[in-house]
């Protein structure tokens, strides 16, 4: 989940939004302005329901985002460093580096962000008594419902749900087997879809389209999410064990860094296939060049433009070992962004890792084992 807006950072965590975020924001901040503080309060202007309806929508978010960070606390507890967290549509999500070790840690980080709920929840059933029937004693007890709901609903035994990884940790714990863990944890989350859709369908029927349609859309979130968890955990458990050296190219082009792009495309790229390319000056490896970093220049200028003028420069190029682990060296991959490594041994160049050799090793593994 990616954010388009930057917060800030809490404990060096960058904090964002997506722009799904503003949506329900609006939705929130509008069903409130509109029915629970008129109702509460029938002389309220329409000024003050809008903004104290705002303002309550901001709380709940904060509360979401407290929720959060006690994932990352959690997890940073236990050594796991935390990417991101980025608050959405459907409520937020912090990104760890790296999955849990041990059954413990994942049961400490997925329960964490349930008791902050509980705790938020109680806090705010408190202040609604200490306020009553006033506006701040209103606002408590709505904050104090959808908390406690927040941590209920978290609490649902299916992925990406927390209570599904505390059922990954339970039976990670009883089995021994990561893998199966999550894969009971992600079916879980699959049959929690498939209810809330039930639901949501059988609420449009009674009337309720609404409703209805907001549960099918959770429902449907959470089918993808848990199919993606599923699918995931196959492939994790089928690379398990394997090298770099097991997939890399033990080939690659080698070209002068004075050779024009124009050139690169034609004699290399187009004969070649290969998307990335091992620049030299004189006897070094002076850097990596690649189809993107190509395309980047205007086209016009690719007959008088050098290779070594566009390409990275080789200590400024990630590279892996070829006695790396694969899963941890396509990881390091998809956080550079990039789609191919040079891989080293004994600091000498002596393959090429490419994901799209990785994704063919892959699929012919799981169709033939």
């Amino acid at each position: 989940m990616n954010s388009d807006i930057k917060l800030g950072q809490v404990w060096g965590i960058p904090i964002g939004l997506n722009a799904s975020w503003f949506l329900i924001f609006a939705l929130i901040t509008f069903s409130l302005s509109a029915g629970l503080f008129p109702q509460a309060f029938p002389g309220i202007s329409g000024v003050i329901a809008l903004v104290v309806g705002a303002l309550t929508a901001v709380l709940f978010f904060s509360s979401v985002l407290l929720h959060e960070l006690g994932h990352a606390y959690a997890a940073q507890r236990s050594g796991i460093r935390v990417r991101a967290i980025t608050l959405f549509m459907f409520g937020g999500v912090a990104q760890l580096e790296q999955d849990s070790r041990t059954p413990g840690e994942e049961f400490r980080i997925a329960a964490a962000g349930p008791l902050v709920s509980f705790v938020l929840a109680a806090l705010f059933a408190i202040v609604s008594m200490i306020f009553g029937a006033t506006l701040l004693g209103v606002m408590g007890g709505w904050l104090a419902g959808v908390n406690l709901s927040l941590a209920l609903f978290n609490l649902i035994p299916g992925y990406p749900l927390d209570g599904g990884r505390v059922l990954k940790a339970l039976v990670w714990w009883r089995t021994g087997d990561q893998h199966r863990a999550t894969r009971v944890a992600a079916t879980g989350g699959r049959w929690v879809a498939w209810g809330f859709i039930g639901f949501g369908a059988f609420e449009i029927l009674l009337g309720g389209f609404v409703n209805g349609l907001w549960l099918i859309v959770i429902g449907w979130f959470l089918k993808n999410a848990a199919d993606q968890t599923y699918t995931m955990s196959r492939v994790q458990q089928t690379l398990t064990g394997m090298r770099v050296s097991d997939v890399m190219s033990r080939g690659w082009s080698l070209v002068n860094g004075l050779t024009p792009l124009q050139e690169v495309l034609e004699q290399y790229a187009m004969r070649t296939g290969e998307r990335a390319f091992v620049i030299r000056d004189e006897d070094r490896l002076a850097g990596i060049l690649t189809l993107n970093d190509l395309v980047r220049v205007p086209r016009n200028v690719w007959r008088y433009t050098a290779a070594r003028q566009v390409m990275t420069p080789w200590e400024r190029v990630l590279r892996v070992r070829a006695d790396m682990d694969l899963i941890a060296a396509l990881r390091a991959m998809d956080e550079a962004r990039v789609q191919q490594l040079p891989v080293e041994q004994d600091d000498q160049l002596v393959g090429m890792l490419t994901r799209e050799a990785a994704v063919r090793h892959l699929q012919m593994r799981m169709r033939f084992g």
